[in-house]
């Protein structure tokens, strides 16, 4: 049997944290291939190793010196590994920090998980793989699995083995990064590859919670969910597992299990091609904060269909990510993602098209979403709503109807995130 296991930054922010995943990794021999991300925060006032590789990036782009960065990178991978007993070739493994302007940000932001899977590598007792010379993008930037197949049949020997998460490389080397939390990616991309009995996704909590558990402390663990459910609250808000981490191991028809590294002993998330039926209702409530809006009311003679077709050209040109679109008669409104500060470019944009009179923003909502909703639950979520005197700007129901969101006031956002799963 073979499972691949993915760690994220905050389960290895410090050594500790590589210790406790040491004890899980040994725990099951059949925890064969091991992903690792960058050291994330170790304190709520602490940096991510990606963020500080991040800044550094941009101050070489500046001009401007990044010595406190690159100190705090340093002594952060250093005062790990002599914490585990793992030695570091600094001269080499920073090196990269020496020129920054002559790399590309891609390969710098990629040295936080590369160091990251070094160190757990020697400390884990496990060959260490570089995901550079493993997970091959095409000249499209998608991932060619044919060619990442044969060059893992090639690179790789034998397990245990630890791969550095969140990058790959095209053709000609270069390195190739994936969205942020991209490290989910690479687990999945690599169950996918072996065709794994399993991918575990290792997490600071006990599985997928069925709200935010820093909100709503009572919530609870859901123990099963289809590969769909699990998509729909990725994007709806969980910050549990990247949406784009599912269609890999889904399209292989691999299972995963969301598991918490604080509680290793407790089952998780199992999430399959199909939710257990004894399992029905509302499954997840969850929600994003400072979402923008964007409501346009044409002029009466004009034509739905042309103001529909010029709002999302507009939207299209400015690579507006959006959450919601509803059409009405006469009004269109838009839901754009949570700090998209692009909406505001787009407002002025549509302000200047004869098809509208009206055109209206603002940027200080909040989402609240129901999965698995049924009328009656809806009626309950409003009535609670109420009752805790939570005014409610928008109301949306996904054509599937497996979707319920609302839209609040940001400083409602936690009351009303209580409250939805309260009444369910």
């Amino acid at each position: 049997m073979v499972k691949v296991a993915k760690f994220g930054g905050s389960s290895l922010s410090c050594a500790s944290g590589f210790e406790n995943v040491k004890e899980i990794i040994r725990s099951d021999a059949d925890r064969k291939i091991i992903v690792v991300s960058a050291l994330g925060k170790r304190h709520s006032s602490d940096a991510k190793i990606t963020d500080l590789l991040i800044n550094v990036c941009f101050c070489a782009k500046n001009g401007t010196n990044y010595k406190k960065e690159e100190d705090e990178i340093k002594s952060r991978y250093i005062e790990t590994a002599r914490s585990l007993g793992v030695r570091l070739n600094e001269s080499a493994d920073f090196s990269f920090l020496k020129d920054v302007s002559r790399l590309s940000c891609a390969y710098v932001v990629s040295r936080g998980e590369y160091l990251s899977a070094k160190i757990a590598a020697e400390y884990f007792g496990c060959s260490f793989v570089d995901a550079a010379d493993v997970v091959r993008f095409d000249s499209n930037g998608n991932v060619d699995y044919t060619v990442s197949e044969k060059l893992f049949s090639q690179k790789v020997s034998g397990y245990p083995l630890v791969i550095p998460g969140f990058y790959g490389a095209f053709p000609n080397g270069e390195i190739k990064l994936f969205a942020r939390g991209g490290g989910d990616v690479t687990g999945a991309v690599l169950a996918r590859l072996v065709k794994a009995d399993l991918y575990e996704n290792w997490t600071d909590v006990p599985g997928v919670m069925k709200a935010d558990p820093k909100i709503v402390p009572d919530a609870e663990v859901i123990p099963y969910l289809s590969y769909e459910q699990l998509r729909l609250l990725s994007s709806s808000g969980a910050g549990v597992m990247q949406e784009d981490a599912i269609l890999p191991v889904k399209k292989a028809g691999i299972s995963i299990n969301v598991r918490g590294v604080k509680t290793p002993f407790c089952a998780g998330t199992v999430v399959s091609s199909q939710r257990k039926s004894a399992e029905k209702g509302v499954y997840g409530i969850t929600g994003k904060r400072g979402v923008s809006v964007i409501r346009t009311v044409k002029h009466s003679d004009a034509r739905r269909e042309t103001a529909l077709a010029d709002i999302m050209r507009v939207l299209e040109k400015h690579g507006v990510r959006i959450e919601i679109v509803r059409a009405g008669e006469d009004a269109v409104t838009v839901i754009a993602a949570p700090s998209e500060r692009r909406a505001e470019a787009v407002v002025d944009e549509l302000r200047r098209l004869p098809v509208f009179f009206g055109v209206f923003y603002r940027d200080d909502l909040s989402l609240v979403t129901a999965l698995g909703a049924g009328a009656k639950d809806v009626s309950s979520i409003l009535n609670a709503l109420e009752e805790k005197n939570v005014s409610v700007r928008f109301i949306d129901t996904s054509p599937s109807g497996e979707r319920f969101t609302v839209a609040v006031d940001v400083s409602d956002y936690e009351r009303a995130l209580r409250a939805a799963y309260g009444a369910v």
